[in-house]
């Protein structure tokens, strides 16, 4: 309620007394009435609207009314404190309100300055702005005890208090009381309670008063009444509510305005009902309303959002040819559903014709084509745009930055990550959850559990509570990592939070316990699931073929597809390509065939995954030519070759020996504009070292380092790998060094590289080192490594040394592989003392 409003109905009333400066002392010179003239004059000029008087200079004026003498009229005081308020509703600054009450308790200590109605009705439309109702009514004693009674204004102004603070009960006592204090209320105090009712999602009894005005018709219900419950309707997301009310509406004469219509067609689109949002749309140019800026954002957005760029440019021009300008944001909508669709040159037109027009691209506007970028793998490129933002004087936001730390996350450029992370705090903005939710992901996907286990708490303790995206995250980290009984307990801290688990949270855990191939454990959660209400569905089952496939249990998984299809959930394309590469696994590739053969029966296209599926497979068996075809006819079929399909067939065309193939292979790529990442160059760098191209694979590493690409563990493991494979040993040895300089883990596969590379060079006593050295890593030795160790001792003829470590494994209850078993048996013929050693081995049958 406008504070301007209080004046004409107080200061108007017959009964209101004169309030004057002091009646006491000396009669003032004519000189200092003509001084307090002027500047009463100058106040009242000032405070116009339409002059735009600024909080600092309105201060200054107050001051000088205060120095003034005589004093001037509290009507002079009351201009300036609801200047004041006006400010703060336009900037939403919250000191604005508590400087209001501040300045009139100035005025009692001065003296001389009587409060009058219009000041009482000032400070409480404060004291609701800054939700101390409380207050509001202790100004309403002290006006009563002074002869001023509040008016239909001042009521509604602490009815909208109380309902503000969801004291919609209070709110509504105080309307009926209303009329004991001689105010009538009107149709202002009626809306304030039915938008409160609204606030509280209590659209029922919004409609009950509602009822009440018609019936009772002393106060008529307007355009805002109905608009209020029809809002409240549309954020329900109840359309037939919302549009029954409308149509009361016009059936009780109301005249749906600009604001109706746009609440209606926002709320249809947001739904994605385009058709119901046109029919509205037609009705409000039936009805002679002209759509606003509004309108035709809101419908550009919903078309936008949908792909739809061709209707989104109709819109635009015929918004163009009624004379409407359009603002940011429907240029922001625009420039944003190109972006999505990676349609950088036409976003970047947009952008050129919007600045054209006069308007500063907002925050929003650089945050959408940073979003495009980044989803292109292009964040370089994003990064620059957040640096014209800065030139532009537009500040980032916590969303723009997180753009940048998603896409470099992606990337595996971790050093900007941490310099995007530095900026953020910098520029004074905190971490969200999605910040959060970011950095957990990215320590996922590089198996940094326990970073992101310790960055999960960090989040907890800096006041930043975890959503179900930052638990499911978390656990889908713990599963791959193997560490089920972790997984559990923060599903049960996920509980207890409140954060409920849902369907795709049960997956992750189904996973995870199919992964190790712990049956009961996948059994006793899916009774779980089924107890909690969640019905298995595609993934589900999806996750549990594909554990019995990777275990070679086929026909399990041909009987569970079987029960799917039984139960009502219909196998889908990523089903029955799952199957088909179990049937490749163990070797069945008719029967993998067959599966195809039935997918394309029950009408599901082959995706890109299926069509990996055969290719890995014929590479797998030599067949790389059959792969190739494949490969080449997927263009054929509409579908794209992603980067998984083209390091399949680099790593199929490297395992045969064709190097000349797969660089033709890497250039395609390249020209193709299919996004590289670490991944890319690890099977090119493995590739190579495989073939002996040694020099290659150097000269690549080191650009991949120029490149600032985080180079991670595996990468360094496959290059020492490769220096041993050519005799480089020191070259190996300087590697490991590098990787521990990096501050790099190694990890056991690094360990069993260089222990091999270095006992089959005759540096035994160095792989006992790095043997010793593990455990201060936090790595500890699996099976694998002590049979290649114990392998590559007895290569060596070094009997004695392998018996340390057979005892070793006997300790930690490694079996031995049936190739370090078949070396044992070996060395019957070449060693006298076979029988003796025999005795000497670990029992392994315990």
């Amino acid at each position: 309620m406008k504070a301007t409003s209080f004046a004409p109905e107080l200061l108007s009333k017959s009964t209101s007394p004169k309030i004057s400066g002091s009646s006491h002392g000396p009669s003032p010179s004519p000189r200092s009435n003509n001084t307090r003239r002027r500047l009463q004059d100058l106040v009242k000029q000032r405070c116009q609207p339409q002059n735009h008087l600024e909080t600092e200079e309105a201060l200054v004026l107050f001051d000088q009314l205060l120095e003034a003498d005589p004093k001037p009229p509290v009507y002079s005081f009351n201009l300036l404190l609801n200047s004041i308020l006006r400010n703060m509703k336009k900037t939403r600054h919250q000191k604005n309100p508590a400087l209001v009450i501040s300045l009139h308790n100035k005025m009692n200590r001065v003296g001389g300055i009587s409060p009058d109605g219009y000041t009482y009705g000032v400070l409480i439309g404060c004291c609701s702005s800054i939700n101390r109702v409380d207050l509001g009514f202790g100004f309403l004693g002290s006006m009563m005890k002074r002869g001023w009674y509040g008016d239909v204004v001042i009521f509604s102004s602490l009815i909208d208090g109380l309902c503000k603070q969801n004291k919609v009960d209070d709110a509504a006592r105080l309307l009926d009381r209303m009329p004991q204090w001689g105010c009538k209320p009107n149709v202002v105090t009626h809306n304030t309670i039915i938008k409160g009712l609204c606030s509280l999602g209590n659209t029922s009894l919004a409609i009950e008063l509602l009822k009440k005005m018609k019936i009772e018709g002393e106060v008529e219900p307007n355009a805002v009444t109905y608009n209020t419950i029809i809002d409240a309707h549309c954020k329900q997301g109840v359309m037939h509510n919302a549009t029954k009310v409308y149509e009361e509406m016009i059936s009780s004469g109301i005249t749906p305005n600009v604001v109706t219509y746009n609440t209606i067609i926002d709320a249809f689109c947001k739904q994605g009902a385009m058709d119901n949002a046109t029919i509205i749309y037609e009705a409000m140019i039936s009805a002679g309303i002209t759509p606003n800026v509004v309108t035709y954002s809101t419908i550009i957005a919903a078309l936008c959002k949908r792909g739809a760029m061709d209707n989104a440019a109709k819109i635009y021009e015929e918004m163009i040819s009624s004379g409407i300008t359009p603002d940011v944001v429907t240029y922001n909508c625009i420039i944003g559903g190109h972006s999505i669709r990676g349609q950088w040159k036409e976003a970047m037109r947009v952008l050129k014709e919007m600045v054209d027009r006069g308007l500063s691209p907002d925050v929003i506007t650089f945050s959408s084509l940073m979003d495009s970028l980044c989803k292109q793998g292009n964040t370089c490129e994003a990064h620059k745009l957040l640096n014209m933002m800065a030139e532009r004087g537009v500040k980032p936001n916590t969303f723009s930055y997180n753009t940048l730390l998603n896409g470099y996350c992606k990337e595996g450029r971790f050093e900007e990550v941490s310099r995007i992370l530095d900026s953020i705090q910098k520029d004074g903005l905190a971490f969200n959850v999605y910040t959060y939710n970011i950095m957990i992901d990215c320590y996922k996907k590089t198996n940094r559990i326990d970073e992101a286990m310790h960055l999960f708490r960090k989040m907890q303790r800096a006041g930043e509570q975890p959503n179900i995206v930052s638990y499911s995250t978390l656990l889908d980290g713990l599963c791959k990592a193997g560490r089920m009984e972790d997984a559990e307990i923060i599903l049960l801290e996920m509980v207890e939070k409140g954060v409920n688990p849902d369907v795709i949270t049960y997956n992750i855990l189904v996973s995870g316990f199919c992964r190790l191939g712990k049956w009961d454990d996948t059994l006793r959660l899916l009774s779980e699931m089924s107890d909690r209400g969640f019905h298995q569905n595609d993934v589900t089952y999806n996750t549990v073929i594909d554990a019995l496939c990777k275990e070679g249990k086929v026909m399990e998984a041909r009987r569970l597809l079987n029960v799917m299809v039984q139960r009502g959930v219909e196998p889908n394309t990523i089903t029955y390509s799952t199957l088909m590469d179990g049937y490749c696994l163990v070797g069945e590739m008719d029967e993998a065939l067959k599966v195809f053969n039935l997918m394309l029966a029950k009408g599901y296209k082959p995706t890109a995954f299926t069509y990996s599926i055969l290719i890995n497979s014929y590479c797998k068996s030599d067949r790389i030519d059959r792969a190739l075809k494949i490969f080449e006819e997927m263009p054929k079929k509409g579908l794209k070759q992603t980067n998984v399909i083209y390091h399949t067939m680099l790593t199929g065309l490297y395992q045969a020996g064709r190097v000349s193939d797969a660089r033709k292979m890497h250039d395609k790529m390249i020209r193709d504009k299919v996004a590289r990442d670490i991944s890319t160059y690890r099977v090119i760098l493995n590739g190579l070292c495989k073939n002996k191209c040694i020099d290659e694979a150097i000269d690549l590493f080191q650009r991949m380092v120029s490149q600032k690409y985080t180079i991670d563990v595996e990468a360094f493991n496959i290059m020492i790998s490769g220096m041993f494979r050519v005799g480089r040993t020191q070259a190996a040895k300087d590697l490991f060094s590098d990787m521990l300089s990096k501050k790099l883990v190694p990890n056991v596969v690094t360990y069993t590289i260089m222990m091999q590379g270095l006992i089959k060079k005759g540096f035994l006593n160095e792989a006992d080192d790095l043997f010793l050295s593990m455990g201060k890593c936090g790595c500890s030795p699996n099976s694998i490594l002590l049979n290649v160790v114990v392998r590559s001792l007895l290569e060596r003829g070094d009997i004695i040394k392998a018996k340390e470590f057979l005892h070793k494994m006997e300790e930690l209850k490694f079996p031995l592989e049936a190739s370090t078993l078949s070396m044992l048996v070996d060395l019957h013929p070449k060693d006298g003392h076979f029988q003796s050693f025999l005795k000497l081995l670990p029992d392994f049958s315990k």
